[in-house]
């Protein structure tokens, strides 16, 4: 990893430890591919990774959350109709039972990525309490 990617990989850390998840990534927007591409991560594999290896309008929390400009938590994945059924069976595969997914938006308003936040444990509490310390103070749960 070079530079740019070690301080997001550290980024990521802060923001699971904050969240009290068990897993996470970051993605940076490619703008030649026209979606979200996994940069840095912590708890996945394989599955998980090459699903999501690049997120564009599909059924997933970062797609709802890219789309909006806002900050989208998921108490319940299995419940949530943010997800395609393949989305979720990856999510609930992986053990990703809740998410957080914070878009990272220059100050003139550009997305530059996601930042994601993903518990084994549905309706974590601290994800939806937490939000105003990496997100927007105004998210409210979505799913």
């Amino acid at each position: 990893m070079g530079p740019q990617l070690d301080e997001l990989a550290d980024v990521l850390q802060v923001a699971c430890k904050v969240n009290g998840a068990d897993r996470g990534n970051v993605q940076l927007f490619d703008r030649w591919l026209g979606g979200l591409r996994i940069v840095t991560h912590t708890g996945f594999e394989n599955p998980f990774l090459d699903f999501f290896k690049l997120v564009r309008d599909d059924g997933s929390a970062c797609a709802a959350a890219m789309r909006r400009g806002d900050v989208v938590v998921v108490d319940d994945v299995r419940r949530s109709p943010l997800f395609d059924r393949a989305a979720k069976q990856i999510m609930v595969d992986a053990g990703a039972l809740s998410v957080q997914s914070t878009p990272l938006i220059t100050s003139d308003g550009r997305l530059v990525g996601m930042l994601n936040t993903h518990s084994t444990v549905r309706g974590s509490p601290r994800a939806e309490s937490n939000t105003s310390s990496i997100g927007s103070p105004t998210s409210r749960p979505t799913g």
